[in-house]
């Protein structure tokens, strides 16, 4: 057997080999950047164009050594973590050192999508709850879990009720629970990142009419104690073929521009990921069921668009 059908065995035959197939792609990538890639990637739905993401010419030999480090780092991945009171203790310590009475764990990404990546899921992680909406309010002596009608079996059967009270989010409302529940004086922490305008504005008026104070953090103290937290996804994010698509991005972008002009507005900015699909006919995998790219854009009325994406997501081909 010689060295290109040795390298090509489904076994991962260390840094060293992967560096020098690397080499010989001519890839930017090293080791330690390929080994972060692939973490994301296995962040995201699977897909298996995520090599290319890494050469543009990947050769048997290197794709089989993407697709065994990749096994490699799954199986090593932590087995789950603390249960969910542990988790909820650690939290609730970390809120303390932050000097705010409690926090706000919604079921939300940076984009207020249906779907959520991994590394988003945090609700889920500290509760157990897998539903697709929902919201947990932390305090130091209590907490309560707010789901609508579609959720009200299946929450009891994944959240432990001695940790939680059980709401009805229409029916009992978050806002009524903050105004019963926090103390005058008190600090509800959030994360500026995953509320709407509008949450914020409710959720800050129940805290004032508690006599307390909704508070902004810096960073997710959540986040801060999900020790085995996956990162952010990183699926390729190719060019969307114009006979799907039926207007080039660029006439899109124009039209739109047009339009903020005659409004009298400079730009707009974009938080939806289907609608920077849209505009500039591309596609994704970041999360499921949706061939969404998360990324945050700003469309200006000379119909230029500055996109906010991690690069290493972006396919050779797309520009």
């Amino acid at each position: 057997m010689d060295q290109q059908q040795s390298e090509c065995r489904l076994e991962y035959q260390g840094d060293e080999v992967l560096a020098r197939l690397l080499a010989k792609a001519g890839s930017a990538y090293d080791v330690a950047d390929v080994r972060d890639l692939v973490a994301g990637v296995l962040s995201a739905p699977p897909c298996d164009d995520w090599p290319r993401l890494v050469a543009a010419t990947v050769s048997p030999a290197l794709h089989a050594q993407f697709v065994a480090l990749a096994r490699e780092i799954a199986a090593a991945a932590p087995a789950e973590g603390p249960e969910p009171a542990a988790r909820l203790a650690a939290l609730r310590e970390g809120l303390a050192r932050r000097g705010v009475a409690g926090f706000l764990v919604p079921r939300a990404d940076e984009h207020q999508g249906e779907y959520v990546p991994l590394h988003a899921q945090r609700l889920g992680w500290l509760t157990g709850f897998t539903g697709s909406a929902g919201l947990a309010i932390i305090l130091a002596d209590r907490a309560a879990i707010f789901v609508d009608g579609r959720y009200t079996l299946q929450v009891r059967a994944e959240v432990d009720g001695g940790l939680y009270e059980y709401r009805h989010i229409g029916e009992q409302p978050p806002a009524e629970w903050i105004v019963a529940n926090l103390g005058r004086g008190q600090a509800l922490g959030y994360d500026p990142w995953l509320h709407t305008a509008g949450d914020i504005e409710r959720y800050g008026a129940a805290a004032a009419k508690a006599g307390g104070r909704l508070q902004p953090l810096a960073a997710n103290p959540l986040d801060a104690v999900w020790s085995d937290q996956p990162p952010p996804p990183l699926a390729p994010v190719v060019p969307h073929d114009l006979r799907y698509a039926g207007k080039p991005a660029a006439e899109k972008r124009a039209e739109l521009a047009a339009a903020l002009a005659t409004s009298g507005v400079d730009a707009a900015v974009l938080t939806a990921p289907d609608s920077i699909a849209w505009l500039l006919n591309i596609r994704g995998g970041d999360v499921s069921h949706t061939p969404l790219p998360l990324s945050f854009a700003i469309l200006k009325r000379d119909a230029t668009v500055d996109l906010f994406i991690d690069q290493r997501k972006l396919m050779p081909d797309l520009a």
